[in-house]
């Protein structure tokens, strides 16, 4: 049990780590630092990925019985949500 949680760990942060690179690409182009990508095309990246994590995640809960894992999973899974829910409204505002 523990050596799955690890894995999935393990998966959740590189996952993790992505998506912090792609935030901060974004934050570099919006700020004109750095022209290699369009702030759209970027934004779909962002948003893919977190809809990647998000689908991760409810596979994760669907196969966990612990209640407890299930939880802390749940509440990561949240985490994401949000997040992709504040970049939907910004991204579909323009």
């Amino acid at each position: 049990m523990e050596k799955a949680t690890s894995k999935f760990e393990e998966r959740l942060k590189k996952k993790i780590q992505e998506t912090l690179q792609h935030i901060h690409e974004l934050t570099q182009v919006e700020f004109g630092t750095k022209q290699t990508v369009t702030e759209n095309d970027e934004e779909e990246i962002n948003e893919q990925e977190l809809e990647d994590n998000v689908e991760t995640l409810t596979e994760e809960i669907e196969k966990e019985s612990d209640t407890v894992i299930r939880k802390e999973i749940c509440q990561k899974r949240s985490k994401f949500k949000k997040s992709l829910k504040l970049i939907r409204e910004d991204f579909h505002q323009d």
